[in-house]
């Protein structure tokens, strides 16, 4: 389960009926937003809370204010003031969790929430969001199509590889790779070709030139042996032609075994 498109709309917990969220959700930012509609802890009047924050995966991390001030219809002065901290976890497209604590710690609790109406998006969407990364700027990036790196790295046994070419399309990745038996790509390749089931997890931090960077934790999974390969990828959009690459396998690895380096090897999108 990853954020996508379409977690937004309305949420409640059936037994406090008459309160509740909507959430929407921001791709240019990689942003939940989060309308929080409920009452004073001793009763009478309304409370509205607003939370706004990073997504990773199928969480994201917020920052709940308040706003006061202002007059109904009319333009006017308002206050925000930071009234504590959120965490929403989605487990499924139609149930999650809203865990919330204000600023002192006074006021704490967890919230089990179910979607309002049926899910029209979020299911069908859970395909296509494999390939959905978080890019460098911390913004949605369709990695879907063609990615080639045309250049020659040694290897550890006397060997090299040449081209590698990566191929997103929804949940799959196609990886060719031309094989040689000597340090310098020299001959005629053997052409290596694999096929992959991906499952984007979460967003990462990683090192590349010294440089901690946004990445991204993905699964491969084997079709046929049912083995897992845990990677990370980065995408560098900042420029008009971004830029890919892979985790390095043999760097250390972090709490969960993704690697935690990036090789400055990079892939161009094939035309």
């Amino acid at each position: 389960m990853v954020i996508t498109y379409g977690v937004g709309g309305g949420w409640f917990e059936p037994a406090t009926n008459g309160q509740g969220f909507v959430f929407d959700v921001i791709p240019a930012t990689n942003q939940m937003v989060a309308y929080w509609f409920t009452y004073p802890q001793d009763g009478g009047g309304r409370e509205w809370f607003i939370a706004q924050g990073d997504i990773s995966g199928a969480r994201a991390d917020l920052v709940i204010v308040q706003t006061s001030g202002g007059i109904f219809d009319l333009p006017s002065e308002v206050t925000v003031d930071e009234w504590g901290t959120s965490v929403l976890e989605f487990s499924s497209c139609t149930t999650a969790t809203w865990t919330y604590e204000s600023s002192g710690g006074e006021v704490a609790g967890e919230i089990a929430l179910q979607r309002i109406g049926p899910d029209v998006l979020c299911a069908s969407e859970q395909t296509t969001a494999m390939t959905n990364v978080i890019s460098r700027t911390n913004a949605w990036f369709d990695l879907t199509g063609t990615w080639v790196f045309d250049g020659c790295v040694s290897l550890d046994f006397n060997d090299s590889h040449g081209t590698e070419r990566f191929t997103f399309s929804a949940d799959t990745l196609h990886f060719t790779m031309d094989y040689y038996s000597n340090t310098s790509c020299q001959g005629v390749p053997e052409v290596r070709e694999f096929n992959f089931r991906s499952i984007r997890v979460d967003k990462t931090t990683a090192s590349l030139e010294g440089e901690q960077v946004i990445a991204n934790r993905m699964v491969f999974i084997d079709p046929v042996t049912a083995e897992q390969t845990k990677m990370i990828l980065y995408i560098d959009d900042r420029e008009a032609e971004p830029l890919f690459t892979h985790g390095l396998q043999d760097s250390p690895p972090d709490i969960d075994g993704f690697p935690t380096e990036l090789p400055a090897l990079f892939f161009i999108r094939e035309q």
